[in-house]
């Protein structure tokens, strides 16, 4: 950081602190994501655990990326009107040898990623946020993906996408409040329709059964910050 630079703190962190408990409870009940990429096949009430689990908890953090995307905006546009330093996200850390190793396997096996080794798999994050709805009702209803066609590899990679974004939550809040700034001048309502976006299916943390209730009240107190982050959101 230097002195043109105002470092960005996690506004929601005791929420923060309860999503990755409740990731490591998760975690605890059915195995960490190299665990479960290995299997060869998982039983019909396995795959229906884990994906309600990956569900919930997809659906916890994305609410309070958006609180955090929120927070990020509120504080660039009001920098912007009182001249204050600028507002930058944290860089991620530098690479280590053993991840410059893991990417450069990555490279040689595209096709056949090391079950065995997470940091080499390609995982990224789905922010979810909403699409535009379409211009006319449709024919033809979309496709609905049932637990079945969810492999073991495809719930790891998720797993293991939800466990970087814990670690690290900043750099994915900023570049999502550069997605939500862009996209909400088109679609003014698009802050509104991702706060009040539901979860899919009906997974719960019995430990923490309010978390996924605090992380969208997150998400809306953010939206209705002043200066209003992102267009039509106050």
């Amino acid at each position: 950081m230097n002195a043109a630079t105002t470092a960005l703190t996690l506004t929601a962190e005791p929420l923060w602190r309860r999503a990755r408990e409740s990731f490591a409870r998760a975690v605890d009940s059915f195995g960490a994501p190299v665990v479960i990429a290995v299997l060869r096949r998982l039983t019909r009430p396995l795959r229906r655990a884990i994906v309600a689990r990956l569900c919930l908890l997809e659906h916890v953090v994305r609410k309070l990326l958006l609180a955090e995307a929120a927070a990020i905006r509120s504080a660039e546009l009001a920098a912007a009107v009182s001249g204050a330093p600028a507002i930058a996200a944290p860089p991620a850390a530098p690479p280590t040898r053993q991840t410059q190793a893991f990417a450069a396997r990555r490279e040689r096996a595209v096709m056949k990623p090391d079950l065995y080794h997470p940091q080499s798999w390609r995982a990224p994050f789905a922010y979810g946020v909403p699409a535009d709805p379409p211009p006319q009702p449709l024919e033809r209803k979309p496709r609905v993906l049932r637990n079945e066609d969810e492999t073991a590899f495809r719930l790891a990679r998720r797993l293991e996408a939800l466990r970087r974004v814990l670690k690290d939550p900043l750099p994915h809040a900023a570049r999502l409040a550069n997605r939500l700034a862009r996209e909400a001048q088109r679609v003014p309502e698009l802050a509104w329709r991702f706060v009040l976006a539901s979860a899919r299916g009906n997974g719960c943390d019995h430990q923490d059964p309010l978390l996924g209730l605090r992380a969208t009240n997150a998400a809306f107190t953010g939206c209705v910050a002043t200066p209003a982050p992102f267009p039509d959101s106050s």
